[in-house]
Order: C-alpha cells, then structure tokens, then sequence
C-alpha cells in the first residue's frame, strides 16, 4: 500500500486508485503510484509547459535525484504516468455489450467530474504535441497507438454485433466524437460535462446505429438519463460500401 501523498495530506483528492504495474520503474518506498499521482495533478492544474520536476518531487516528497533515477527527463515522468492512469487502465477493459454504454463508460465512467479532469487532461497534452517533439514522439509511438485501436475496438465491436449500419465508416466516426468534444473544451472553453457528452452521442453516433441498439435509455450519472432519439433522423451515408477503416480499398 502507497504511503498517503502530501496532497492527501492537504485535504486535496487522490485520484483514484492507480493498478500496480510490475514492468514500470519502481520508486524507494513504494512511493511510485504517489509521484504518478502528483504529476496527473500537476498537468491538469497547470499544463505540461509549468510542470517542472522540483514541483514533482517536493508535492510527492521525494528527491530531485530519485525522480532521475527512475525516470530520465520530465517527458518519460509524463509518459508513465498517462499510460498507466487508472483511465488508461480501465479503457482497456470496457465492454457493456452496446457501443453507446462503451463510449459513455470510455470517456466519463461513473460521473462527469471525471469526464471534466480528462478533457483537461488532454488540452494539456495536446497543447504540448504541437511543441514538444520528444513527448510528441513518445506519445504518438507508445500510448496513443494502443488507446485509439482500444477506443476503435468499440466500433469493430458494434459492427459485428449489428449494431452499425452498412456502410459505416468506422475510422471518420469515430474520430468524429472526441473531435467534438475536444473543439469544445480547447477552442470553445466549454465544461465538458455528461450532458455535452450524451448530446454529443446523440448527434453524431445514434444516427449510425441500427435497430439491434436496444439499450433504450442509458444513465449517466445521478438524476441525469438519457432517453433514445427520435428514430425519425436521417442515418447519414445510407448505401455506401461497407465498413472501412485505414489501408481499406
């Protein structure tokens, strides 16, 4: 068990808990999962240009000179701590049995506050993409690849269970909600919250869906429900080939 954080100490919430990963360096003291913590903390406050490794090691108290053992510089410190977040962690795992409960678990999970914490997240990460090359290069080469397929999973899933109609185009799909929502959050200012989301879903992803989507009304969170749209919309693309996603013909 982790000794509690120095964030802890100071009232602030831990997030939720991180899954022991064996393969990933380890901390003296077990104190791995509290630095991941702090530097999850210190991006979404901050942004990756302000976080330094001094703020890192005195929020988690540990030396300057242990963090460097363990990690070689800050963009590795933030490569380990995103790819083993427990939001990392649980996207690897979900499967409701319908895409929209996949889409709604994958990106808010039980409550909104966490949908929020993640859109902030990754403003801070995309901000850094456009500038940083070496966390640039290790993202794009070592978490993102396994992210996306795992998101896209969800869509390949859907097809095959015919949920989707012909036709639909699995890669521009699925690209199109998180488009939305991140235009929202970084270019908009807006709070990404559950309803954005279930509007969102409504707007971009039902229209694909077939009548073997039974799942009706889906609960996003405490007193909000989502009650199934109108099957009066337009499916866009009715008639175009069947799915296809990169390298297809």
């Amino acid at each position: 068990m982790a000794t509690p954080s120095h964030e802890a100490e100071q009232g602030r919430p831990r997030l939720a808990g991180r899954p022991k990963v064996t393969a990933r360096p380890r901390v003296r003291g077990d104190r791995r999962d509290d630095v991941l913590d702090v530097v999850l903390r210190l991006l979404i406050e901050q942004g990756y240009d302000r976080l330094t490794l001094d703020e890192v090691a005195a929020e988690a108290r540990v030396s300057k000179a242990t963090l460097y053992r363990h990690w070689t510089d800050k963009a590795r410190l933030v490569l380990d701590a995103v790819s083993t977040s427990p939001e990392a962690q649980r996207a690897r795992t979900i499967d409701t049995g319908s895409l929209v409960g996949d889409l709604i678990a994958f990106f808010s999970g039980p409550d909104s506050e966490r949908l929020h914490e993640g859109s902030r997240l990754l403003g801070a990460l995309m901000s850094a993409l456009h500038h940083d090359q070496q966390l640039a290069g290790l993202l794009r080469g070592e978490y993102l690849p396994g992210i996306v397929d795992h998101y896209r999973e969800f869509y390949r899933r859907a097809h095959r269970r015919g949920e989707l109609a012909a036709g639909t185009d699995i890669t521009l799909v699925s690209d199109a909600l998180p488009g939305i929502l991140l235009y929202q959050s970084l270019v908009l200012g807006q709070r990404i919250d559950t309803g954005a989301l279930q509007r969102a879903i409504d707007c971009v992803i039902r229209p694909w869906l077939t009548d073997r989507d039974t799942t009706g009304s889906t609960r996003l969170g405490p007193g909000t429900e989502v009650e199934e749209p109108a099957r009066s919309i337009q499916r866009p693309g009715a008639g175009r080939p069947s799915e296809r996603e990169p390298g297809d013909a």
